[in-house]
């Protein structure tokens, strides 16, 4: 609760798409956070947790921040045309 009313207060003013892909990509590295610093793996068993998922972390947010960005340019030039 004390978290939602900070961000509120923080985040009221930004455009939507900006506040949409906060919360998508902090949902994501909250989600993934036990496997991106590799905790568990072994040198002895390389198949525990083989790939590096903090690359496909930054990939994943990167693809989700480039989403954001073409739907708000998607949204203002449909906007400008409407005027």
């Amino acid at each position: 609760m004390i978290i939602k009313t900070v961000a509120a207060r923080f985040t009221s003013r930004w455009p939507r798409p900006v506040r949409t892909t906060l919360i998508l990509a902090g949902t994501l590295a909250a989600a993934t956070l036990p496997t991106v610093p590799a905790l568990g793996r072994r040198a002895g068993n390389p198949s525990i947790l083989p790939l590096p998922y903090g690359v496909h972390l930054v990939i994943v947010v990167a693809v989700i921040v480039l989403l954001a960005v073409a739907e708000h340019v998607w949204s203002a030039s449909r906007t400008d045309r409407a005027r």
